[in-house]
């Protein structure tokens, strides 16, 4: 018999890790009550409307609320593939009961998409970017999945200028008015066009930086700070002018903190530009392994990339030769 006052205590605790953003404890008391409710187990909620039989005093919405929770420190603790596999079962559990919970549904179905997209599988987030946008959902939503489905877009085609998703979410962004969501565009957009178009791509980084800035969202700022980074460094290369590299290496050494990403991919994600703006193959390297090691093959072409530019930029075209060799032959590179 499950024990209905612990699973409610303890899940209150995780309430509490998470609040304090310390995913890595709170998934522990998540794995812990999945694994007490044995939902791993195929064929076990298929009693429709058997609550007590099922899980024995606990209702499927408060099974539901478990996993969504699972399903959010799965994602910030990096682990695509477990955030997967929860929310399999949480939408096995509603087609088993025939149950629904409208909130916890989209934020469920905007997951699937950000996990996938994680594991580089951008056709699939496609997808289920489409999937989601034939929903009635509100307008905030709704431009975060078109801000994701443009920005998958433009991995997938590397068109510059293209006219893709992020129009549409530009215009509901401004009609919505949030800051943050227009701001968040203009991110987008500069990734669109900033590696051709360098200066142009900078003029929406600050436009998004001023935005930010008024919400004094430190992350959001940092993580503008770091594509400006990026941007300057591209500019240094297009231009010849080492005031934009000065830029590039003040603003990554001095102004961005790596605690400001409350993320781990975020964290190594700045450590990758960091490290191609410094010529830091240890900041490069370290990168590659973190993100092999959650399985995010798209950042890790993306990285490993840098890392072979950064032995050319160094002179050091033997290493490049052999970094080369390793990802051709490596399993993220079958």
């Amino acid at each position: 018999m499950i024990n209905v006052k612990f699973i409610k205590s303890e899940s209150a605790k995780a309430g509490e890790m998470m609040q304090l953003h310390n995913w890595a404890q709170a998934d522990i008391i998540y794995t812990r009550l999945y694994n007490i409710l044995q939902l791993g187990s195929n064929g076990l909620h298929s009693s429709k409307g058997c609550f007590s039989n099922v899980f024995s005093g606990l209702t499927p919405n408060d099974v539901l609320g478990i996993l969504y929770n699972k399903v959010t420190c799965n994602l910030n603790n990096c682990d695509s593939e477990q955030a997967i596999r929860t929310i399999g079962v949480y939408k096995k559990i509603e087609r088993d009961f025939g149950i629904s919970n409208s909130i916890l549904d989209t934020n469920i179905d905007y997951n699937e998409i950000v996990a996938y997209r994680r594991l580089g599988k951008y056709s699939k987030a496609l997808s289920l970017c489409d999937k989601m946008l034939a929903k009635e959902l509100n307008s905030y939503v709704k431009v975060k999945v078109l801000i994701t489905k443009g920005s998958l877009e433009t991995d997938e085609s590397r068109q510059i200028f293209g006219i893709n998703s992020l129009s549409l979410a530009l215009a509901e962004a401004e009609a919505n008015g949030t800051t943050a969501l227009i701001a968040e565009c203009y991110i987008e957009i500069n990734k669109m066009i900033g590696t051709h178009y360098p200066s142009l791509g900078l003029s929406f980084l600050w436009k998004a930086l001023i935005l930010y800035e008024t919400e004094h969202d430190n992350g959001k700022i940092s993580l503008t700070k770091s594509r400006m980074a990026l941007t300057y460094f591209l500019l240094w290369h297009q231009k010849k002018d080492d005031r934009f590299i000065d830029e590039a290496r003040r603003l990554v050494n001095n102004e961005i903190k790596r605690e400001d990403f409350a993320h781990p991919g975020a964290q190594y994600a700045f450590d990758r530009t960091k490290g191609l703006i410094t010529n830091n193959v240890s900041l490069l390297e370290k990168s590659i392994d973190f993100f092999e090691g959650i399985h995010a093959y798209g950042e890790i072409f993306i990285t490993a990339e840098l890392l072979i530019k950064t032995y050319l930029d160094l002179g050091n075209v033997e290493e490049a030769k052999k970094k080369c060799c390793a990802f051709r032959t490596s399993s993220f590179g079958n």
